[in-house]
């Protein structure tokens, strides 16, 4: 064991030798090429040239430029240092090489073995003497710790400006480890305040550790967005070849007489294709390089702060916490791909021209189909306020005013009608069970469209029964459970949906009048009176992030919520008055990405398809988007 570890030491100190003098680096230089050297064995290079203002790495060959105090003012290798002094305490720590190389007690002799060391003396002790040397009255102060507290580098490395002293504080104005004789012969005198390694090491630590947390969050938000911009890439490329093919069928009507105009839309039409595409692959490029850069600093700042000793933190904190914060106050320039969505419109026949195309940076839905009062199928629907997708594609409406869930099949036809006892605020399916919650206190839950059973969900603190119970919302998790929105008493609660157990109990900042749950099984609630969408973490209850839509209606009431597989939350909102309906949308941290529908009339529960279309419950229709 002994010459396994022997070989180790002498493999790592061959890499720990300056590349001039072949010795182990002493006080280790670092150039801008990031080669380093011993600081004497510059200094003899620089003898040769006094004047010149640079320096010539022996290795590279690259030059730099020397600071004003000369090579003293290089920026020294602390890591490198850490390294060299670490494996001079390995080689010459107790249990290291022989046994006849082992410390021996300096304060008896009696030939002990010594386990201790006196940090204030120095001197190495053995077991008896340091209990000797703690029952000394002027020695009682002293502070001696094992050999083996000083090999894991509790007290920080050796001084190398006094022998036997270990640099165990931190002077907070030279910002550096310091012995109790550096305090004493020179911070003091300068009234330079100190701390002890450990408090010093735990903010640092504290510190790496925010910094990784905000590059994390950096990271997440810029692959949002980056999985957005894809999205937006491929659906304006689509868009650019529908309309391609438009403007080619009108033109193959008059093309004896408008040749040369097709030639000319055809080749807007490819340059705004080749400049978004160009755009698009710089962003793609750049924001990826980004990510990548985030995610090693995440890496190294997170290892660093997790297994790095005291003193090797210490020494290396400074510079690596002044390049995080660096990298965490770049402003990372946003996408600004901006895809051209274009619109084919024909001039009238007599006209020579073809036509025009119409730009649109706004990713806007189409309309597909409307069912209702106002729609191709004559539905009456009273109040449609809930609104759910089944994977077969057909919908589940709850019609609160009638009393009514409505079934329909994916080409909008009815397939059955179930009456209900109370007015249902919300409906949600999970495989062919129906989920309802009404204007009583309990959930329903329906099979073959009939009741199955029914269940509470959690009962006020107070279990008064008095005490109002409001379920206004319904969703469905990963898992197959179902989460219920009270709010009255602000909580979401979760229940298996074989029986209806209850599971978890969450406190939210909103009433939940709507609830989804986003790609990273976050909770998103809009709260119709504050007119605001919130995205809470269903571990902590902590909000995450907070969503204030506006637009030119005044007030703005949030209503409907569903998220796409790709993360993406889409927000029914409406002013104060009918008409003014819109469907927003967000990316996961809260950002607004766009409005893609816009007229609706009273917009409440909305669904995505399995599809991808968009379903709209507007007040007594149900419409159809497609993107």
């Amino acid at each position: 064991m002994e010459e396994n570890c022997s070989s180790v030491l002498n493999k790592i100190g061959q890499h720990l030798e300056c590349p001039i003098c072949q010795g182990t680096f002493k006080n280790p230089k670092t150039l801008n090429c990031l080669h380093s050297f011993c600081g004497d064995c510059l200094r003899v290079m620089t003898r040769s040239h006094p004047n010149s203002k640079r320096i010539c790495c022996p290795v590279c060959r690259q030059d730099t430029v020397l600071p004003h105090e000369g090579i003293d003012d290089l920026r020294t290798n602390f890591p490198l240092l850490s390294l060299v002094e670490d494996l001079m305490k390995e080689e010459t720590a107790p249990g290291q090489g022989s046994s006849d190389a082992q410390a021996q007690c300096e304060s008896c002799d009696q030939g002990r073995a010594a386990c201790f060391q006196c940090l204030d003396c120095p001197m190495d002790l053995c077991k008896s003497c340091r209990v000797v040397h703690q029952r000394v009255k002027v020695l009682s102060t002293h502070t001696t710790v094992s050999h083996e507290e000083l090999k894991n580098g509790r007290y920080g490395p050796c001084c190398q400006d006094h022998d036997k002293e270990w640099r165990r504080f931190y002077c907070t104005v030279c910002e550096e480890l310091i012995c109790k004789r550096c305090f004493e012969e020179s911070c003091a005198v300068r009234q330079h305040a100190h701390e002890s390694i450990e408090d010093v090491a735990k903010a640092k630590r504290a510190i790496l550790q925010k910094l990784a947390g905000s590059l994390q969050k950096l990271a997440t938000k810029i692959s949002s967005e980056h999985t957005y911009e894809s999205k937006r890439f491929l659906a304006g490329k689509e868009n650019r070849s529908h309309v391609a093919e438009e403007i080619r069928k009108e033109a193959a009507k008059i093309r004896e007489r408008v040749t040369a105009a097709e030639e000319r839309l055809l080749g807007e039409l490819a340059k705004a294709d080749l400049c978004h595409g160009e755009r698009f692959t710089k962003y793609v490029k750049d924001s990826g390089a980004e990510i990548e850069n985030l995610h090693k600093a995440v890496t190294s700042a997170a290892y660093v702060a997790e297994n790095s000793s005291n003193g090797d933190i210490l020494s290396v904190c400074s510079l690596l916490i002044k390049d995080l914060e660096e990298m965490a106050g770049q402003n990372f320039v946003a996408a600004n791909v901006q895809p051209e969505f274009m619109q084919f419109v024909p001039d009238p026949p007599s006209q020579i021209a073809l036509g025009r195309l119409i730009r649109r940076s706004t990713w806007m839905w189409e309309p597909f189909d409307c069912f209702g009062e106002q729609g191709r199928l004559a539905l009456e629907f009273g109040w449609a306020r809930g609104l759910a997708a089944h994977s077969s594609g057909g919908l589940a409406v709850a019609d609160c005013e009638s009393r009514k869930l409505v079934l329909l099949s994916p080409l909008g036809k009815v397939n059955e009608r179930l009456e209900l006892d109370e007015y249902p605020n919300d409906v949600s399916m999970i495989g062919e069970r129906l989920i309802v919650v009404d204007r009583s206190r309990t959930v329903k839950i329906f099979s073959n469209r009939k009741q199955e059973f029914r269940f509470q969900t959690a009962l006020p603190v107070s279990t008064n029964l008095d005490k109002p119970v409001d379920l206004q919302s319904l969703a469905r998790t990963p898992a197959g459970n179902v989460l219920v929105g009270d709010a009255s008493q602000n909580i979401v609660t979760e229940h298996r949906a074989a029986d209806g157990a209850l599971l978890v109990v969450t406190s939210v900042p909103v009433k939940p009048n709507y609830i989804a749950i986003d790609s990273r099984n976050r909770l998103v609630l809009s709260d119709w009176d504050q007119g605001q969408v919130v995205i809470v973490d269903r571990g902590s209850g902590e909000t995450v992030a907070t969503i204030n839509p506006s637009t030119d209606a005044g007030k703005i009431s949030c209503r409907g919520l569903c998220v796409d597989g790709s993360g993406v939350i889409f927000v029914a909102v409406v002013g104060s008055v009918e008409d003014t309906g819109h469907i927003h949308t967000y990316d996961g941290e809260g950002n607004f990405l766009g409005c893609i529908v816009q007229k609706l009339r009273n917009p409440y529960g909305i669904a995505l398809t399995p599809e991808g279309r968009l379903a709209v419950a507007d007040w007594d229709t149900l419409k159809m988007f497609n993107h």
